[in-house]
């Protein structure tokens, strides 16, 4: 009888190793690909990952430990493998373990309840953990396949679908909190222990806290977010506007290296005509250079500062009809303020004069003019441009009409705001049919040459 009552222990002692060892194979994937999937963690010297497994089949094996000791060196041998052959930082591997592990929990809880209420299985609750784990392989393995595949665009639906519904998530967190710390404190009434009542109590004032800070913090990192895309929208256009620039500085090189050339003929022709005293004759034959010249100078603007040299030569071929553009002066050094910051405002300024002047139609020659200048201390630009309608200044925000005020409205209060955060000045003035910005930013401080 003894004999039997102790095989029967070994062949269930053996089954629960295998169980355990089986779990631990599971475990390990389902974390491993959990990881790789969502957190794009990968693994290194993936030898140790078979040493762990037959230390944790021996230590099984030779100590007499329960079910909750083992899971306990289970879980921390996996933690521990994970830390050692992974290439990712430590926080990111709790914030992964954190993650799956309250998925794991989640399946563990659904299987929980459905088999207390449907399905009424032994061999489930027995091996509850086992099952949940499995659950979770198998929906992470599907994740893996979609996702190695690239079936239906996943990833990009996934971050659309969790953008749009970010604030929804956030509510239904909190509405949780609050529900858990109302069942909580019904509860600790009706359960007349003194421990109880002091966890049940400190588990409320922490989740409370934790609501009080949750909401501030997500709306902070969306708003946050959407500042972060403003500037890579706007170093995008800035890298489209820059290579839009140098294919123009090559097509400028190209036409003077072709006048350059041309240029000896045209000096024989101008030689003769000249010999010949046909003065009239000469003059035609210089203004069409001059205008062949011209239109080889127009082709391109520089001011010394990039970013407004590629948002000048953009924005100045967009004017239509009779427009004389003026542009002088130069900047001397750099300006105390970033690239970003720099092309914002130029870019509202100038979008605001090209669109205003276009909006003007052509029954009278309209005029742009621009003058930089720069000293050791500070960097002024003033912008001037024709205007067909009378703009109020003395409103908090300019006109928003269609034709020539919606873009005087939006994108100069953006750069407004853009120029006050760098410390800088911008003022706005009408006289008769000018409207005039003028700007004002620090200069950049000029780093002297020491002699070595």
């Amino acid at each position: 009888m003894r004999k039997n009552s102790w095989n029967l222990v070994s062949i269930i002692g053996k089954k629960m190793q295998i169980i355990f060892v089986v779990l631990f194979i599971v475990e390990f994937f389902k974390y491993y690909l959990g990881m790789k999937i969502f957190f794009e963690i990968n693994l290194k010297n993936k030898i140790l990952i078979g040493g762990f497994l037959i230390g944790y089949i021996v230590f099984i094996s030779i100590c007499d430990w329960n079910t909750v000791e083992k899971r306990l060196l289970m879980y921390g041998l996996l933690m521990l493998l994970f830390v050692l052959v992974s290439e990712a930082k430590r926080i990111t591997l709790m914030t992964a373990f954190f993650v799956i592990t309250s998925l794991d929990e989640i399946a563990d809880g659904i299987l929980g309840v459905l088999n207390e209420y449907w399905i009424h299985s032994s061999l489930i609750k027995e091996n509850m953990t086992l099952i949940s784990s499995l659950m979770i392989l198998i929906i992470i393995v599907v994740v893996y396949i979609c996702k190695k595949f690239e079936w239906f665009g996943w990833k990009t639906r996934l971050y659309l679908w969790a953008k749009k519904h970010v604030g929804f998530f956030v509510i239904l967190m909190a509405l949780q909190l609050v529900f858990t710390i109302c069942s909580l404190n019904y509860a600790k009434a009706y359960i007349p222990n003194s421990k109880f009542y002091l966890f049940a109590t400190l588990l409320s004032i922490t989740a409370l806290l934790c609501i009080v800070f949750l909401i501030p913090f997500v709306l902070y990192m969306k708003n946050l977010n959407i500042r972060l895309e403003e500037v890579i929208a706007i170093e995008q256009r800035m890298k489209r506007l820059q290579k839009d620039y140098y294919e123009t500085l090559l097509s400028r090189d190209k036409d003077t290296q072709k006048y350059r050339h041309d240029l000896n003929g045209h000096l024989l022709c101008l030689s003769e005509l000249a010999k010949e005293d046909q003065a009239h004759q000469v003059l035609t034959y210089i203004e069409t250079l001059q205008e062949k010249l011209g239109s080889i100078q127009k082709k391109s603007y520089w001011t010394g500062n990039n970013i407004i040299d590629v948002l000048l030569n953009y924005y100045v071929p967009l004017l239509v009809g009779n427009v004389k553009v003026q542009i002088s002066g130069q900047c001397n050094h750099d300006i105390n303020i970033s690239q970003t910051d720099l092309c914002i405002i130029f870019f509202n300024l100038l979008q605001n004069a090209v669109e205003a002047l276009n909006n003007m139609g052509d029954e009278r020659t309209k005029y742009l003019q621009i003058l930089i200048k720069q000293d050791s201390a500070f960097f002024h630009c003033q912008i001037k441009n024709t205007i067909r309608n009378f703009i109020d200044l003395s409103k908090d925000s300019i006109g928003t009409t269609k034709k020539d005020k919606v873009r005087h409205g939006f994108g100069i209060e953006n750069a407004k705001e853009t120029v006050k955060k760098n410390n800088g000045l911008l003022t706005l003035e009408t006289q008769n049919e000018w409207f005039i910005c003028r700007l004002m930013l620090k200069s950049q401080p000029i780093k002297e040459k020491t002699d070595r």
